[in-house]
């Protein structure tokens, strides 16, 4: 992929990023305002288990399909990339429909033996067919991304959020009358309706494409005369000799890449979600009533979490397109192209978030004041904006490694990172005075290890290297400046 490929694909899915956080952020914000944090905080101790559930049921296929449709298309292979994606539609097919089933049967379990509240029980069950429609949705996406045609993913990502965001704030003004617990399954309905529209574009822009190629390789078969010409027998058998070997040592070239990936991931994501149970459980420890405690948990989870995530839309994007980009770069053994590309792209993400991390730390009491009409949650923000930066550098350097073929790597950090965040949250969180910000500091310091490691692979297998004055001091001072910018003009402005 050349590098401006790649900047119209990142350029394409940043645009489709911000309106999906746009989207998301005054959804979020507005359900805050009208229904208070405790209905997020049940549908988000939720979430941790269906993105584990999730990460479970891909298996890491869709990364396999994206690296490996990427190197058949730079090999100029026009069959290949169907054939890998019917083969990993297959396995995700299996896949989906077996942990979304694990997960609608155990819901009941689940919501009385893990979770400290109940009501989290119907929003577990509502979830399970959003699992299995993401999961064929992001084997889609790896396929797309792999043939660098990114307006299909970016077209599928707002679709999704606008249509979960339209269904949930309806449902909820139509059914919060009725308790906290029936806000949680209004926004898993909405998150139901965002899959099926998400899944249904993608399926619609496969048929597109699929049509405009058969109508290419028949008008390429024709010969001058306007008749089509036939493939000679012997050809043929080759062809389908080729084919036949090539499906059959398909599924074995995806499973390599998608293993290493999926186990990690999926301990990861274990952990993640038993920080999610550990947090509630640690807060009423620590002397808080269980209501409480689910909505200090919406503060985090549904104020903190949000805001450090608004900003993150660029390197996001960056590192979906760095996956193709540096697979098809290291395919052509063009290892100058992947160490200039990891240069440019981990600069750009330091330039980037660090100034707008620094303005959402020190300016965190009116805009949670202003957004979301709980100051209270301000300190909590303060806090995860600390580790924001690392947390972008973190997954764009973890794209990087995916492109680089080592994805166990990023899934080590991830590991690691997770590990030390339960090692740290479980006795803050039981502090008396410190409780949710206990949550804030463990989540910090996870972005930090996770960001360091990332960091000393690629220095291993790049050769990379930060610049202290043009990567760190220069980004640090345009930080300052515009965060005192910023902090001035809300004092000019009266604002309390």
């Amino acid at each position: 992929m050349a590098t401006g490929t790649l900047l119209r694909g990142t350029i394409l899915l940043t645009v489709s990023g911000l309106l999906t956080r746009t989207i998301a952020f005054l959804y979020n914000a507005y359900l805050i305002r009208i229904t208070g944090s405790e209905g997020i905080g049940i549908y988000q101790m939720v979430l941790p288990l269906y993105f584990t559930m999730l990460t479970v049921s891909c298996a890491g296929i869709p990364y396999a399909v994206a690296k490996l449709v990427s190197e058949e298309r730079s090999g100029g292979s026009e069959s290949q990339p169907r054939q890998t994606l019917l083969t990993a539609m297959m396995m995700l097919a299996v896949t989906g429909g077996f942990t979304a089933g694990v997960m609608y049967q155990a819901a009941g379990f689940l919501s009385t033996r893990t979770f400290t509240d109940p009501r989290t029980g119907l929003v577990i069950a509502l979830l399970s067919p959003a699992l299995f429609l993401a999961t064929i949705s992001a084997g889609l996406r790896g396929y797309f991304a792999g043939m660098q045609k990114m307006f299909q993913v970016a077209q599928a990502q707002v679709l999704d959020q606008l249509i979960h965001s339209a269904v949930a704030v309806t449902l909820v003004l139509l059914l919060a009358e009725r308790g906290i617990g029936y806000v949680a399954i209004a926004l898993a309905i909405g998150m139901i309706s965002g899959e099926t529209t998400a899944l249904a574009v993608l399926l619609g822009s496969l048929a597109r494409h699929r049509h405009k190629h058969e109508d290419g390789r028949r008008e390429g078969a024709r010969s001058r005369d306007g008749q089509h010409t036939p493939m000679e027998p012997e050809r043929w058998y080759k062809t389908l000799r080729r084919s036949s070997g090539w499906q059959t040592a398909l599924p074995l070239r995806i499973l390599k890449l998608a293993v290493p990936l999926a186990i990690g991931s999926v301990i990861a994501g274990a952990v993640q979600s038993v920080n999610t149970v550990i947090i509630p459980a640690r807060l009423v420890k620590g002397g808080l009533a269980v209501q409480e405690a689910t909505a200090q948990l919406g503060q985090l989870a549904g104020i903190a979490f949000p805001l450090m995530m608004f900003p993150n839309i660029i390197n996001m994007a960056l590192a979906t397109n760095l996956v193709p980009s540096i697979s098809r770069a290291l395919a052509a053994k063009d290892y100058q192209t992947v160490k200039r590309q990891t240069q440019k792209a981990v600069n750009l993400t330091i330039f980037l978030g660090l100034p707008v991390s620094s303005i959402i730390a020190v300016l965190s009491r009116p805009i949670c004041s202003l957004i979301f009409g709980f100051p209270e949650a301000a300190p909590v923000v303060t806090l995860t904006a600390l580790g924001a930066p690392f947390l972008y550098v973190w997954q764009t350097t973890a794209g990087i490694l995916q492109g680089l073929g080592k994805p166990g790597l990023s899934v080590r950090s991830y590991v690691i990172g997770t590990l030390a965040d339960t090692a740290i949250v479980y006795p803050l969180a039981a502090m008396p005075g410190i409780g949710i910000k206990g949550a804030a500091i463990s989540s910090t310091i996870n972005c930090i290890v996770g960001a360091v490691l990332n960091l000393k692979y690629l220095f291993k297998l790049t050769g990379f290297r930060l610049d202290p004055k043009t990567q760190l001091l220069r980004p640090a001072l345009i930080s300052l400046v515009l965060t005192l910018s910023a902090y001035w003009l809300w004092r000019v402005l009266g604002a309390s």
